[in-house]
């Protein structure tokens, strides 16, 4: 969208619904004034639009938020890190962890605003290291954390280095009208639902290193080193709360080992965020069966989580599948893949345990002349045939092994899916 096209789409707007909303960023924003008219009357809506005044987005996040406004925020580098502003030269030399610290407070500072709907704009950085990898990781890890507080990333390309030290706005003009429209469908979007209970591991996923081995002084949970990515895990989690989730965690430990950093304070999450903490030596899938018959009705959307954040999904579904798990789309992909791939390796284990041909069976066909080919004997025929041909011992039970064989199959179907598979008979 051109200024030409947004002038056009502005005066031919017959009006609609307002749309008010505070629009802030570290910089000018009366450039998109026309522009988020424009996108909102596409959509059939006044924009009625309130922008912060200049540099003053730090300030406004120490103020807490109107629940009756709802805010966009385009985020720069330098929101998170003052000294990657460009507009203030290039220091003399930074401190990493200090660039660290302060990014994870500023992060804290947005969780506190779980209805703030946050979009990053990953502009380059100035050469703030000696060695030009580290600051590319410091850069990476930046849209890391923007992204981990729920930021819908922008094109790098959007973000003008001249327009910004001449004008204070840091989208190029060519970039605006398309910034605009993202400005308006995050304005716009109605408040996602909140999944109802998210179940968490600890060790190496709230903090990092295994506590039952290190104690509560050796997990790294704060917002630097071992423990950065896993504080703003942390952040994430309590945003989440703040927006109505449940949360609940588990853990193969002594209760009385996982407890006592909830209690210390080192944590941004306390012990009474939590609905339960289950710990025990039981398995997790267990723990979570105990939970379920906790909560009973909450447990119906639950959303399982382990590993670091976006790098895996606890694929609890297959123990508990009346649980709905919930995850983005791509991730869902994986998922589902990978958790049948994984309980048919199991099976398979389970049969080469009694010692089956697991192979597919070969097509039953009569010798030449006596007709067409026969029928292709099942996967139930083949397992039924092989275990009463087996030798064992005399104190096994045959019929009882050919139903145990039988059985193990059923649950691979059940799990499968019934699609262009045989049923067990």
């Amino acid at each position: 969208m051109n200024f030409l096209e947004a002038r056009r789409l502005v005066n031919a707007f017959q009006g609609g619904p307002p749309l008010p909303f505070l629009f802030a960023l570290s910089g000018t924003a009366e450039p998109f004034a026309l522009y988020l008219q424009a996108a909102a009357a596409q959509r059939g809506h006044a924009a009625d639009a309130r922008f912060l005044p200049f540099n003053t987005l730090a300030q406004a996040l120490r103020v807490d938020p109107d629940p009756l406004i709802t805010e966009v925020f385009l985020l720069v580098p330098w929101d998170f890190t003052p000294e990657a502003d460009w507009r203030l030269g290039v220091p003399e030399a930074v401190d990493p962890e200090a660039l660290r610290a302060r990014a994870a407070e500023t992060a804290s500072l947005l969780t506190r605003r779980p209805q703030a709907r946050l979009l990053y704009l990953p502009a380059p950085l100035p050469p703030l290291f000696p060695d030009p990898t580290r600051g590319a990781e410091f850069a990476r890890s930046l849209e890391s954390l923007a992204l981990g507080l729920g930021a819908r990333a922008l094109p790098a390309d959007a973000f003008s280095l001249g327009g910004y030290l001449s004008s204070g706005c840091p989208v190029g003009g060519t970039w605006i009208g398309t910034v605009a429209q993202a400005v308006i469908e995050a304005a716009a979007a109605g408040r996602p639902e909140p999944k109802k209970v998210l179940v968490t591991d600890l060790d190496n996923v709230l903090w990092h290193g295994l506590i039952a081995e290190e104690g509560p002084e050796g997990i790294a949970c704060e917002p630097s080193g071992r423990g950065y990515r896993h504080f703003i895990y942390q952040g994430l989690l309590r945003r989440l709360r703040g927006e109505g989730t449940v949360l609940a965690a588990v853990s193969r430990n002594d209760p009385d080992i996982v407890l006592p950093p909830f209690r210390s304070g080192r944590l941004l999450l306390r012990e009474d965020d939590f609905v339960a903490i289950i710990a025990g030596y039981h398995a997790k899938s267990a723990q979570i069966r105990e939970l379920a018959q906790r909560l009973n009705e909450l447990m119906r959307r639950i959303f399982l989580a382990r590993g670091w954040l976006g790098v895996g999904l606890l694929s609890l579904g297959l123990i508990l599948p009346a649980i709905a798990v919930a995850s983005p789309s791509s991730a869902r992909k994986r998922y589902e893949s990978g958790k049948y791939e994984s309980a048919l390796r199991e099976y398979k284990r389970k049969a080469l345990h009694f010692h089956l041909d697991t192979r597919r069976p070969e097509i039953v066909r009569p010798e030449r002349g006596e007709g067409g080919p026969g029928r292709r004997a099942s996967l139930a025929d083949t397992v039924r045939d092989k275990l009463r041909s087996r030798p064992i011992t005399e104190n096994i039970d045959r019929e009882a092994l050919v139903e145990l064989g039988l059985h193990y199959l059923r649950e691979a179907d059940l799990v499968a899916g019934p699609a262009g598979e045989e049923s067990v008979a």
